[in-house]
């Protein structure tokens, strides 16, 4: 994204920093209609257009210490209509996208790559177990470091189901209670 501020401030004959400090919202318009134009064939939905929207407001913040461009209340352009109406112009995707679920199956090759690729190091041998239940824990948290973090013994149980043939070594069951996952509130906008 830095590259295409570059581009853009070369391509209108403008200082990089000084572009970054004082753009105001119609600049802003003018330069991710210039990017839109440039990568017509890569940037298809409105989301990603919202993504590099986000990431020019880190490289704002980054570059210069300023928070993102604050919305004019009392004029008509705004930071969403500027957003809106790109997406309209260039006929940029709305509608979510169906993200398929990952099943049981999925799972265990994921948790394969950690038990079964040797040319990953591990200092003992029980990390690479650890590691796997990491990344099932990982999941059930909605990936929230904290709510792993947050994770105590008094949170897990542990129950042996006997086999279904009744001669097998009993199975271990772990129930994990999270105290700080990621709840459903809603649906999410795109």
């Amino acid at each position: 994204m830095l590259n295409a501020v570059d581009g853009y401030c070369d391509f209108v004959g403008k200082d990089r920093l000084q572009f970054l400090r004082e753009i105001p919202l119609r600049s802003l318009h003018n330069f991710f209609h210039w990017l839109l134009t440039a990568r017509r064939k890569s940037i298809r939905e409105a989301s990603s257009l919202q993504t590099y929207w986000n990431v020019f407001g880190l490289i704002k913040k980054k570059e210069t210490g300023l928070v993102f461009i604050r919305n004019q209340h009392s004029s008509w352009l705004t930071s969403a209509y500027v957003r809106q109406r790109l997406g309209i112009e260039f006929e940029l995707r709305q509608e979510k996208k169906q993200k398929p679920i990952m099943r049981a199956e999925d799972e265990l090759e994921l948790l394969k790559t950690p038990w079964l690729s040797y040319g990953i190091a591990f200092d003992h041998e029980r990390h690479r177990i650890a590691l796997g239940l990491i990344l099932q824990l990982a999941g059930n948290t909605g990936n929230r470091p904290g709510a792993l973090l947050a994770l105590r013994s008094r949170y897990v149980k542990l129950f042996l189901l006997p086999g279904p043939t009744g001669g097998e070594q009993p199975r271990v069951l772990m129930e994990i209670t999270f105290q700080y996952t990621k709840g459903y509130l809603a649906e999410k906008d795109a």
